[in-house]
Order: C-alpha cells, then sequence, then structure tokens
C-alpha cells in the first residue's frame, strides 16, 4: 500500500462496493468515534433510519443511515446534533474538520473526507490535504483539495468543523 492510500481499519466492516456508495462516511464515523464522538441509540431500541441516532451494530441491518450515509451524517452532524457547524469557505477548513460533496448538485450528498493537513496558518489555507475512503480502490491519505476541487469543479461542497 502506498503512502497516498487509506488503510481499512479491520475492526470495522467495509461498504466499498455497497449498492452505489463507497466506504467514506464509515470511514469518516470510525474517525470522530475515535475522537471522542459517543454513540447516540442503538438497534433494536432506535429507529436506524432515523437521523437522530448514530450508532454501528454488527450487521448492517443493526447501524444507523447517518454511521454510513453521507446525507444521514450531513443531517446527524450539523442538524440533529449540532456536533459541527457550518463553515462559509473550503480553504477555511482546518486538521479534524469534515468536508462532503454533493457531485451531482442534487441535494443529496454523496461523498465525506477528514482532514488531516494544512499549509497557512491564517484564516484561510494555502492548501487542506484530504484523507477519505471512497469504493475499493479510491482510497486516498492526505489528498491536496486542490486536486480534488479541480478534479470536480462543479461540485458543491459542504464545509463542517467538527
Amino acid at each position: 500500500m502506498g503512502a497516498t492510500e487509506a488503510q481499512y481499519n479491520h475492526a470495522y466492516r467495509s461498504y466499498a462496493g455497497a449498492g452505489e456508495g463507497g466506504d467514506c462516511t464509515n470511514f469518516l464515523s470510525q474517525i470522530v468515534g475515535a475522537g471522542g464522538w459517543t454513540t447516540v441509540g442503538s438497534w433494536p431500541w432506535e429507529d436506524r433510519t432515523d437521523n437522530k441516532n448514530w450508532f454501528y451494530g454488527d450487521y448492517t441491518w443493526t447501524t444507523s443511515y447517518s454511521w454510513a450515509a453521507a446525507e444521514n451524517w450531513y443531517w446527524f452532524a450539523a442538524h440533529e446534533s449540532g456536533r459541527t457547524s457550518y463553515i462559509d469557505n473550503v480553504w477555511k477548513l482546518w486538521v479534524t474538520d469534515v468536508l462532503q460533496v454533493d457531485f451531482d448538485r442534487n441535494d443529496n450528498i454523496s461523498h465525506s473526507m477528514f482532514v488531516t493537513d494544512r499549509v497557512g496558518s491564517g484564516e484561510r489555507a494555502s492548501e487542506v490535504y484530504l484523507t477519505y475512503h471512497s469504493g475499493r480502490e479510491d482510497n486516498k491519505h492526505n489528498r491536496p483539495l486542490s486536486s480534488f476541487i479541480a478534479t470536480h469543479p462543479d461540485a458543491w461542497y459542504y464545509a463542517h468543523r467538527t
């Protein structure tokens, strides 16, 4: 594995290749959980489709939607739990912040990434580095934000302070 690839944590299942999605939000949930976020709810007592809940279960059908689906994670983190706040410019992201993307501009967030490095000490970075999972072959560690935006110039970006 190269230095630019993000490795899998074998204590969790991978969602790579599950439906049309990848493993990005499952990977993000593992990171913020390791950073101190506590789960909300559990199966079977709470509805796993309710964005007020965020938990990992032994099976996909006992895991909340907000754990592994980008759009649901957004609603849990930004609106239901208040664990994140909106950042008005992607160049204001700091290490441990989150960037999400709506590639199709259809009001459905489809990808989640974690900020793992930053160049610049002022309010706006000269570069931000992202780490993420995205399917089986596109796991990245410290991919430059400028490169990501150049590849996806028409996407909508949602920046979160954690």
